[in-house]
């Protein structure tokens, strides 16, 4: 089990077991709990959102997602002719890019704590199949979304 700090309406904060249950559920749900996380709803609102954060702010995970946008450049820049993801990103963009995803990447694998909005924003980043890194001619918006996030993880950064 789980215990998170949660904050009621009235702001008091209170812990709270997280069962298998809420696990399962995170796991169902997590594409929306990223959404939420990458919108700016605090992870405090629910079990399921603190679960989440929880989840996406471990080294173990910002290390894969840095993997993974590390991968993404590298199959752009040098492309195979075996393709085995379902939805291919668009070469062009992630080309013009780059350097905004490469440091994504490396903030990413900063050993710092980071706030759960940054992460995932590059989360929702990696595997929205309808985003700017899987859409032809989207580069200005995978730029923007790659530093969006950037600066989200940015502890000097004030939103």
């Amino acid at each position: 089990m789980t215990t998170l700090l949660m904050q009621d309406a009235e702001a008091a904060v209170f812990a709270r077991q997280a069962g298998l249950t809420d696990l399962i559920a995170v796991r169902l749900r997590a594409a929306e709990l990223d959404a939420d996380l990458a919108r700016g709803v605090r992870p405090e609102v629910s079990v399921h959102h603190a679960l989440r954060a929880t989840q996406l702010v471990a080294m173990k995970h910002r290390l894969f997602l840095a993997a993974c946008l590390d991968s993404v450049i590298e199959q752009a820049l040098h492309p195979s002719h075996r393709h085995f993801a379902n939805v291919e990103v668009s070469v062009q963009s992630v080309i013009a890019a780059q350097y905004d995803l490469s440091r994504l990447a490396a903030q990413l694998r900063h050993p710092d704590p980071a706030p759960a909005r940054g992460i995932a924003l590059a989360q929702v980043l990696l595997t929205d199949g309808g985003g700017p890194l899987y859409r032809p001619g989207r580069a200005a918006a995978l730029r923007r979304a790659a530093e969006d996030a950037w600066l989200a993880l940015d502890p000097t950064t004030v939103l």
